[in-house]
């Protein structure tokens, strides 16, 4: 593997800088040199594996780099020369990559990865319905150095390709469930340009079969058998172009993003000025041609009485014609204006706008158009009047001093101080009645002092005097705590004698200054309320993820046993058809089980329709059989005799639309619910009638009924009626996940009762035609191809070396035994070991060729003990499959970031077991 060591040569500048940052932050370590004879003076021994240089090419590249290093490292040129004489130079100079003199970073580094290889390995994904053939073409691609995954399932492609994200796809022209073809303009439509190569296998010669496979969206088309060297090489050369592609596409994407997020910026930024300011646009002749709202609302015009007009209908009297002619004089000629205009309104009324006048040219230099941006300044134009006739009226007020400026200058700090998110409320207080001094006719000699929750804040040489004025204000908080705040202004009378000491504006400053900070702290309050209830809403949901993690475990541990066991008694040539058949039910119940499981402990994914619902034709009266074979023992235990479809009637012919599993699912609830809460040797109806477009089904017992009041209260989660205060068991979701799966299949549900004479729960479904031979075959896809028992009963092809020996580490005794036992009817080599101390020393003493390793162990978890593993240089090489009941999505990923070769989930499935290991026993000696 080549070092990250480049060396930048580049003369002393802001972009060899920029250039330095850019690739140390990428990882590469970056040695910069001046010139080529400070490289050689310093007679450096380390081999770069890049070589970055500027536009002295010659001087460059006159150095003998052999007598420098062994292996001369790849040259990228920065050059803005694109005459083909100097590209020809810089290619028979040895450059393998010429860029801008000021490239771009993402470029730059982009061009590196493919320069220097550093991408992952390419991926191939394989697709054939013949295991020999996959076996084939994993061998020779694999050890060509690419990472191929194979599929003989056409209708788990697309599951495959979004697991995998290969770069091609080997798809073979004919399989019996979905030809490449039809695979290649799937997977067309889907992902269009984004999509992997694809590459078709078919011994089919002819030109007509090659170009429609090429139509189709085909890259390449091999006949098999295709020669070793020329499958790896097409292999590659699409695979080089697919993940080139990619690469574009992806960078592509994210300009593509960048752009986005630029241009909401420059939205948001527009949406700012149009709400602060009043916006026109004019063309070269003055005519408006675009005014905001705020222009509209201000001058009182509609927007259609502006448009096409001159800025002359807003004009007023007070300025001059020279006025207007300075201000088109300047703008003419290309300069921006800034000054103060008096407008008048639609109903003669003026009012005065600070505004700026910015030209904006075209592509020729010629001005286009005039974007006008006002702010609205009349109230300060008030104010000014105001001060002017204060000034005249009562000298003695000292409006001449701008005491009105003062005061909107005291509290625009003051808000601005407030809206400081970063201080805490005690840096704001403290600083506040800094500030508040300053908006007083004589800051110099006012004081402040403020109160707030039992805590006091005094502005420098507070000093309590007669002259004073206070004002306080009271209300109840989130928490209904009354609070109480106050702020004093004192004055030192001593140093003033002008009266009267205080202005009537200086109060109503004071009331908003108290009102300001009353709304702040409302503010805050509220803020630390939000943040407490999300940490709050966190917690409960983290609690909730590890609550379902544990119990997903706790659950399959024990199905793990339960389905293996039965699996092997099914195997067993020594037990008789019942017993067989005692062991297939077993395993039917424990399957049906096991799909479950998962969303029956999620009720609020129930509630919130995530669970995925497949509609298909379902024969009813195949549902109500496999029902009644599972309950029948607990009927049988409670003496309960149960009624199915009468054979020969009409509804056992019926078909209805619905997800086969969540129906099975609901009739299971149904019926056991009219089991538990009947009389002794009561009876259970399961009956179906016809009702227009729908079938409604329905399960009747002859139980101690519902009254009207409880009816209501039925199907709330966790509501049983005080049923929890006898011995029947149960949790109370049964019906509320039963009634919304049923709206899920597009169905309804309901219940009649009476009191003492038993109920009857149904639900109405769509009709459905009768499900063809193919439909009926595909209803079955949740059964295996084959049974376990021949799964376990075929024959072991072996080679002549010695038997794969495995270690199976697992703390529960159930396991362990299962595993050995399946492993040992396949021809492997098995040692146990029940816990993660005797594993280790297992291993280090016979070095197996394989390791299973439970995750949940008390003494050590899997994480730890496969940590230990990667420190013996004996153990770190050996395959480690991790086996636990922990099934979550975010568990399967962390096993497999911590270095895991696999991870499988219990309940084992022998088939997945016995290819997973296969998959990474040795090539010499594989488990066919």
């Amino acid at each position: 593997m080549r070092s990250s060591l480049i060396y930048l040569l580049y003369p002393p500048s802001a972009a060899r800088a920029q250039l330095k940052n850019c690739l140390v932050q990428q990882g590469y370590q970056v040695n910069i040199f001046d010139s080529p004879e400070q490289l050689t003076a310093q007679h450096i021994s380390h081999s770069p594996c890049c070589a970055l240089l500027s536009a002295w090419l010659p001087s460059t590249l006159a150095l003998n780099w052999q007598d420098l290093w062994q292996a001369p490292p790849s040259f990228i040129l920065f050059s803005d020369q694109e005459d083909l004489n100097s590209r020809l130079q810089a290619l028979r100079s040895g450059v393998a990559l010429v860029l801008p003199a000021v490239p771009d970073p993402d470029s730059l580094l982009s061009s590196l990865a493919a320069l220097l290889n550093t991408a992952t390995a390419y991926r191939v994904l394989v697709v054939d319905d013949d295991d020999l053939q996959l076996q084939i073409f994993s061998y020779l691609l694999k050890r060509a150095g690419l990472e191929v995954r194979t599929l003989q399932q056409p209708l788990e492609f697309l599951t495959a390709y979004q697991e995998f994200q290969p770069d091609v796809v080997l798809l073979d022209m004919h399989m019996p469930q979905a030809t490449g073809l039809e695979l290649a303009k799937i997977l067309n439509s889907q992902l269009g340009i984004a999509r992997s190569s694809i590459i078709f296998l078919s011994a089919e010669t002819d030109p007509e079969t090659q170009l429609a496979a090429l139509a189709a969206g085909a890259e390449d088309y091999i006949v098999k058998p295709p020669q070793p060297e020329e499958l790896v090489a097409r292999v590659r050369l699409r695979a080089q172009t697919a993940r080139r592609l990619k690469q574009m596409h992806q960078h592509l994407e994210q300009r593509r993003l960048t752009y986005q997020r630029l241009s909401q910026d420059r939205e948001r930024e527009h949406e700012a000025i149009n709400r602060h300011a009043i916006v026109s646009v004019a063309d070269p002749q003055g005519r408006i041609t675009y005014v905001n709202q705020r222009f509209c609302h201000i001058s009182g015009y509609q927007e259609q009485e502006l448009l096409g007009q001159n800025h002359r209908i807003l004009k007023s009297t007070r300025h001059s014609a020279d006025f207007y002619h300075a201000m088109w004089s300047q703008i003419r000629s290309g300069q921006v204006w800034q000054g103060e205009v008096c407008n008048q309104r639609r109903d003669g009324n003026e009012y005065w706008v600070e505004s700026t006048i910015i030209p904006f040219f075209d592509d020729e230099g010629r001005i286009k158009e005039y974007v006008s941006i006002r702010t609205d300044i009349t109230r300060l134009k008030e104010i000014e009047c105001q001060l002017k006739d204060a000034e005249q009226q009562q000298r003695q007020l000292a409006w001449e001093r701008g005491e009105r400026v003062k005061e909107s200058l005291c509290l625009a700090n003051i808000m601005r101080l407030l809206a400081n998110e970063a201080l805490t409320q005690e840096q704001v207080f403290q600083q506040l009645v800094k500030l508040i001094p300053q908006g007083w006719q004589y800051p110099e000699h006012t004081s402040a002092y403020l109160t707030f929750a039992q805590s006091d804040d005094t502005s420098p040489a507070f000093c309590a005097t007669a002259q004073q004025m206070s004002s306080s204000r009271t209300w109840v908080d989130l928490n209904g705590n009354t609070q109480s705040l106050q702020l004093l202004i004192a004055l030192d009378a001593a140093a003033i004698t002008a009266q009267p000491p205080f202005l009537a504006q200086e109060y109503k400053l004071l009331d908003q200054i108290l009102d300001q900070l009353i709304q702040t702290l409302g503010r805050r309050q509220d803020r630390v309320a939000l943040i407490a209830a999300k940490k709050e809403a966190d917690q409960a949901n983290k609690a909730k993820s590890n609550f379902l993690s544990s119990m997903s475990h706790e659950l399959r541990t024990p199905m793990n046993a339960i389905l293996g066991f039965a699996q092997m008694l099914e195997a067993d040539d020594a037990l008789d058809e019942d017993q067989r058949d005692s062991a297939h039910e077993i395993t039917r119940a424990g399957r049906h089980l096991l799909s479950l499981i998962n969303e029956v402990l999620d009720l609020a994914k129930v509630e919130a329709g995530k669970i995925s619902i497949s509609l298909e034709q379902v024969a009813i009266s195949e549902v109500v059989d496999e029902v009644l074979a599972l309950l029948t023992p607990l009927a049988q235990q409670k003496k309960i005799q149960l009624h199915g479809l009468q054979e020969g009637s009409e509804p056992v012919s019926w078909t209805v639309q619905a997800d086969r599993v969540r129906l099975k699912q609901v009739l299971l609830n149904l019926g056991s619910n009219a089991i538990k809460y009947n009389h002794p040797e009561g009876e259970v109806w399961f009956e179906a009638l016809s009702q227009d477009n729908e079938i409604q089904i329905q399960v009747r017992d002859t139980g101690y009924g519902i009254s009207t009041a409880d009816l209501a209260k039925l199907g709330q989660p966790f509501q049983r009626l005080e049923a929890e205060s006898t011995s029947v068991e149960g949790t109370g979701i049964g019906l509320t996940i039963s009634r919304k799966l049923v709206q899920l299949m597009q169905g309804t549900s309901g219940v009649t009762s009476q009191l003492g004479a038993g109920s009857t729960f149904w639900l109405r479904l769509p009709k459905a035609q009768k499900p063809s031979a193919t439909q009926q075959m595909d209803s079955l896809k949740d059964e295996p191809a084959t049974s376990s028992a021949h799964a376990l009963n075929t024959p072991v092809q072996r080679s002549v070396l010695a038997q794969p020996h495995i270690l199976s580490i697992d703390d529960n005794p159930a396991n362990l035994k299962l595993v050995e036992q399946l492993l040992k009817k396949r021809g492997y080599q098995v040692t146990s070991a029940p816990g993660a101390s005797l594993g280790l020393e297992l291993a280090l003493a016979c070095q197996p060729d394989l390791v299973l390793m439970d995750i949940n162990m008390p003494e050590m978890d899997g994480f730890a003990l496969f940590s230990v593993f990667q420190t013996h240089a004996q153990l770190k090489s050996i395959p480690v499959i991790a086996v636990s009941a922990n099934a979550q999505p975010r568990d399967m990923q962390r096993g497999l970031d911590a270095g895991f070769s696999a991870y499988l989930t219990k309940p084992l499935h022998p088939q997945q077991l016995y290819s997973t290991i296969n998959a990474y026993l040795p090539q010499e000696s594989p488990c066919l």
